[in-house]
């Protein structure tokens, strides 16, 4: 294969950043994570904007360089594409940038109000496990965790109010113990969620708490959400996440090796926050559409989109897959459409949740909730807004609960057609 000339390599490279720019402009319908979106407005894409401009402007005409087969489209409207979606870019990380300063100056100052535990703390989160209301159960988690946060290498204990450092430890070991032993829905483990992160039955979220952090927080508080689970250094709380085992390892998600064994990459800055949420998000909803898909068409038959979901929200999804078409997307079912939302709508339609939902979730208002709890963290994931710990805690605990309930209900199915 000869060499390539200047223009051919500018063809491939005005091509590629064509599909990655048709790729990205679909971030807003939440295409892609931020931390992708974050890389796209980099320099390196107004560099070759620059290229392509001056290319232009030596006299290569579109149809010189819509010659190839690569090219798909006419440099000027490429070009024109590249400067809008650059410039918007550019202003939405402005507005991060500013928001990632706001909370680098409180991750600061919340790091300073802690310090490293001594002795007779330990011995203190031994007597607090010991004591929990599961005196009786796990004997073995309560030792590791125990193990686990006396290897902590970072400072987790507030200076100001030590014991509440220790019983949120504790409380999220209990939140961890409770994940692991009952079932996803039953009343027991709703309970013990309702006295720590809050009671979210039949509730309103107004609309600044999907604006701003601190709104979130103060609203979360209000239900009932204890806030000193989440009252550690950021990397405090991935470590105890970890040893409570409340946060999630998915094949999905980042692992690395350390010496043969397999780890969890600890979350130690903003971004790295929102990429983990992202992910998890993707994966939670992905699953959870073609969970929905299978039961309604176990239930209903394939034409369950024409008689169990509302004529309003079926016409919206609908304009999203024509919008979605004309972008050149690969056509998907309708239900992949679906707003996050819409499934709450969906489930707990009567005869919906009778037929198809009842069986897997046993409590309407406890996937009701699951689902509450998971709205403010996912419209802030997909729009690039910050989140916080408290977020974070939500998203995994639910996440979890919604995952093993359809899991749960995938392997029944599957060993109903194996006994046939």
């Amino acid at each position: 294969m000869g060499t390539k000339t200047a223009i051919e390599l500018m063809q491939e490279e005005l091509f590629r950043k064509s599909q990655m720019f048709e790729r990205y402009s679909g971030f807003w319908y939440e295409q892609q994570s931020f931390l992708e979106m974050t890389r796209i407005a980099g320099s390196s894409q107004l560099e070759f904007l620059s290229k392509a401009t001056e290319a232009a402007r030596l006299s290569f005409s579109a149809a010189d360089l819509v010659g190839s087969s690569l090219l798909k489209t006419p440099l000027a409207a490429l070009t024109k594409s590249f400067a809008e979606q650059a410039t918007a870019f550019q202003q939405i990380n402005r507005s991060i940038a500013s928001d990632m300063g706001r909370f680098a100056l409180i991750s600061e100052q919340i790091a300073a109000r802690f310090r490293m535990p001594a002795i007779e703390e330990m011995a203190a989160l031994r007597n607090m496990l010991e004591a929990a209301h599961e005196a009786t159960r796990f004997v073995a988690e309560k030792m590791n965790f125990l193990r686990a946060a006396e290897s902590f290498q970072v400072a987790w204990i507030n200076i100001e109010s030590p014991l509440n450092s220790l019983k949120a430890l504790s409380d999220l070991n209990g939140i961890g113990n409770a994940l692991k032993t009952f079932q996803p829905f039953e009343s027991e483990l709703t309970g013990i969620l309702r006295s720590s992160l809050g009671d979210w039955r039949n509730v309103t979220i107004p609309q600044p708490v999907y604006e701003d952090a601190l709104e979130r927080v103060d609203f979360y508080a209000g239900q009932g959400f204890d806030l000193e689970l989440t009252n550690f250094p950021q990397p405090a709380f991935d470590l105890i996440l970890d040893a409570a085992e409340i946060r999630p390892r998915s094949p999905s998600l980042a692992v690395r090796k350390l010496e043969g064994a397999v780890t969890i990459e600890l979350l130690t800055d903003h971004e790295s926050m929102m990429g983990f949420a992202y992910d998890l998000l993707f994966e939670l909803e992905s699953r959870f559409r073609a969970f929905i898909h299978r039961q309604m068409v176990s239930r209903f038959g394939e034409q369950w989109l024409q008689r169990q979901v509302p004529g309003p929200m079926r016409k919206a999804w609908e304009s999203k897959r024509a919008v979605a078409l004309e972008r050149g997307e690969p056509i998907q079912d309708l239900i992949f459409y679906a707003d996050f939302t819409d499934y709450v709508t969906i489930i707990c339609r009567r005869d919906n949740w009778n037929s198809a939902f009842r069986e897997v979730f046993l409590r309407k208002e406890g996937v009701q909730e699951a689902f509450y709890r998971l709205f403010p963290i996912r419209i802030c994931t997909m729009h690039a807004r910050p989140i916080t710990q408290a977020d974070l805690l939500l998203l995994f605990v639910e996440s979890d609960r919604l995952l093993k309930a359809i899991d749960a209900k995938s392997r029944r199915a599957t060993r109903e057609v194996t006994a046939r």
